[in-house]
């Protein structure tokens, strides 16, 4: 029988750890490496995936990574293979990226992606952990700076930065080429963590396996939590520590101090009015693309579309 492939393109801020850890890692019909698989765990194999997404024809070895996809397809057996990565959409060359996977996974793949309203994955990953910044150089690096702050940060490199992971129509072209528009299926990360039937029955079936059974592993293990209010304003504080001392980073300790501190309500950052336009001019075309070509309804979750407003 033909085994049946997956890729799952693991968008930052979209739960994409908890579908890997829980849904892929805990079904008996899937088989999952990529990020957090089960056999993805030495430094050669990690350093192959890296290469794979980052290095250029040079200094890539095509033979070497095709080895360890081989391994696992024949790992997997009659199971769905499901390569699952954060990293994919994250990669400098998605082009070069997506005729790789081609050649490793074959063209009669099922791609997954999950997309976030823009303004709330961005606040999202500044309350988890870009509030200290990063990457920046060595001097400011893992320094914490406010949400406005960061943003401009951010924004004085788009291109390159995190806000480009969030283009996801622009993102998606490269795999639309190598796969067709028919074999990608797109949910919405808001009616995913919802519970949405209609929206776990298209991820089950895809990984050929119950949604009931896979909603009740997703809601019931939720990973990586936005930090505290206590923990923001511990950031507030040591913020003027001078910069060629390193910044002691409090959710990396176990001490006291640090359960302290991320006791408490979550931290959720209010969006500065002046970026508001910029987010929807940045996002809103490649949304409204998207929504073109695959009616997901993006408009009616909040989402930055073009036009007024």
């Amino acid at each position: 029988m033909k085994q049946r492939n997956v890729l799952h393109l693991g968008g930052a801020k979209t739960a994409s750890t908890t579908m890997q850890t829980t849904v892929f890692f805990r079904s008996s019909t899937v088989h999952h490496f990529g990020e957090g698989g089960d056999g993805v765990t030495t430094s050669a194999e990690e350093g192959l995936l890296s290469s794979l997404l980052n290095d250029d024809e040079a200094l890539f070895d095509f033979s070497e990574v095709e080895g360890l996809f081989l391994k696992h397809r024949e790992t997997a057996g009659d199971r769905i293979l499901v390569f699952s990565s954060a990293d994919v959409m994250l990669a400098n060359r998605p082009t070069m990226v997506a005729a790789r996977l081609r050649m490793l996974l074959g063209q009669d793949l099922n791609v997954l992606l999950v997309v976030r309203d823009q303004c709330s994955a961005l606040a999202s990953l500044y309350a988890s952990h870009g509030a200290w910044l990063k990457p920046a150089p060595p001097p400011y690096f893992r320094r914490f700076v406010e949400f406005d702050d960061w943003l401009r940060f951010h924004w004085l490199r788009s291109a390159s930065s995190a806000l480009a992971s969030f283009a996801y129509w622009e993102q998606l072209q490269p795999f639309i080429a190598e796969f067709g528009s028919d074999r990608v299926t797109i949910v919405a990360f808001e009616r995913l963590v919802s519970g949405d039937s209609e929206t776990w029955a298209r991820v089950s079936g895809l990984l050929g396996i119950d949604p009931e059974w896979a909603w009740s592993q997703f809601s019931g293990d939720r990973l990586r939590e936005r930090i505290s209010i206590r923990q923001k304003r511990y950031g507030q504080v040591v913020s003027w520590m001078p910069p060629v001392l390193p910044a002691p980073d409090v959710r990396l300790d176990a001490g006291v101090l640090a359960k302290h501190l991320a006791g408490g309500p979550r931290f959720v950052p209010e969006w500065p009015p002046e970026f508001l336009g910029r987010v929807r001019r940045y996002y809103g075309a490649g949304n409204a693309a998207l929504e073109r070509e695959f009616a997901l309804g993006l408009a009616d979750l909040g989402y930055p579309m073009d036009g007024p407003g």
